[in-house]
């Protein structure tokens, strides 16, 4: 892996030189576009209009739209320039319980790893942060943007998760949500049942990306030259009118799933 990121974590007057990795790797088929009568792939032209010509790299700058039509030019080098302590510096700000931390605020995530001169301090955090079930907060410049992100452990390694805004989550108060409703000691007593009896240990790798498979189907069988499988429609499901009987009638019908040894 190739680091995307060095500088320092830093909270007090302890200094931690980092470098950061990108801890995921997407994985899917990536399509080209091609002209529907030629499966020749099309190209996108960097053209302006007002001087009816193709522009190369070099002649194209940032603008911003201050107002309709009209822009401030910026320069890379200006927005590199922007005086912000986090393009170096990961300032651990203040440090909240793992628990309180809403997925949804979740962007990517990164491994974090000790540079020269900074094994003891980082092993020192890590500790810290893991028996505490703490995430420590701060301000990083990845990319030309500055992010909220958190800084947790987990078996030793500091793990960085950029986050969303708060102002970037949308409000879901325009849903249609239920309003209060009456559940019956029964009910709930049967689906805590049923989730206990379906709770296993995270394993992602048992859910396999089914997606994934059908499409490797789909082209295997189009190299072939055999026409693709069209599946069945779909049957609607009905409507749960009684949540006791689904209940009883899914624990009824569970069964035991084996864990895959880790």
């Amino acid at each position: 892996m190739r680091s995307i990121w060095k500088g320092a974590i830093s909270f007090g007057l302890l200094h931690i030189p980092v470098k950061l990795y990108p801890a995921a790797q997407e994985s899917r088929p990536r399509f080209r576009l091609l002209h529907r009568l030629c499966h020749t792939p099309i190209t996108y032209r960097r053209y302006c209009p007002h001087c009816q010509q193709e522009l190369e790299n070099e002649a194209i700058i940032r603008g911003y739209e201050f107002s309709p039509g009209s822009f401030v030019t910026v320069e890379d080098q200006e927005l590199e320039a922007l005086p912000l302590p986090s393009a170096h510096t990961i300032r651990l700000l203040s440090f909240v319980p793992l628990a309180e931390l809403d997925p949804l605020y979740y962007q990517k995530g990164y491994y974090v790893e000790p540079a020269e001169g900074g094994a003891r301090a980082y092993g020192l955090l890590s500790q810290v942060l893991e028996e505490s079930q703490r995430a420590g907060l701060a301000r990083v410049l990845l990319r030309s943007r500055e992010w909220l992100a958190a800084v947790a452990s987990r078996g030793g390694l500091l793990r960085l998760h950029t986050l969303w805004e708060a102002a970037e989550i949308r409000s879901p108060q325009s849903l249609a949500l239920p309003g209060e409703i009456r559940v019956e000691p029964q009910e709930r007593a049967l689906a805590r049942q049923l989730v206990d009896q379906m709770t296993q240990p995270f394993q992602p790798d048992r859910f396999p990306n089914q997606w994934q498979a059908a499409f490797q189907e789909l082209l295997e069988r189009k190299l072939r030259g055999e026409a693709p499988v069209r599946p069945a429609a779909p049957q609607e499901e009905p409507a749960v009118s009684d949540l006791l009987a689904a209940l009883e009638k899914s624990l009824q019908e569970l069964e035991p799933q084996p864990v895959s040894p880790s």
